[in-house]
């Protein structure tokens, strides 16, 4: 519960636009600090090289939607790891 608030806080989930029974997620809703969401972002490339089990989770995003939304994915996973940590 507190990790949806912290990825809420920051802006890496994404919005919602539901309608009926349709679910429909859009782009994350860049809401809250834009530095440390940014800083998150950045810290993606380094993390993906030096951790096998990142590198595993990023490289099937990649190749199915494109590296923007593998590194907000990724991102989104290095801040609830560092949280439980």
């Amino acid at each position: 519960m507190l990790q949806r608030k912290l990825v809420s806080y920051l802006g890496l989930n994404p919005t919602e636009d539901s309608s009926g029974g349709r679910r429909r997620l859009g782009a994350i809703s860049k809401q809250g600090n834009t530095m440390v969401r940014w800083l998150l972002i950045e810290a993606v490339y380094p993390a993906v090289r030096k951790d096998l089990a990142l590198r595993q989770d990023y490289q099937p995003i990649e190749i199915r939607r494109g590296h923007a939304v593998a590194k907000v994915a990724i991102a989104r996973k290095l801040l609830c790891v560092s949280w439980l940590h």
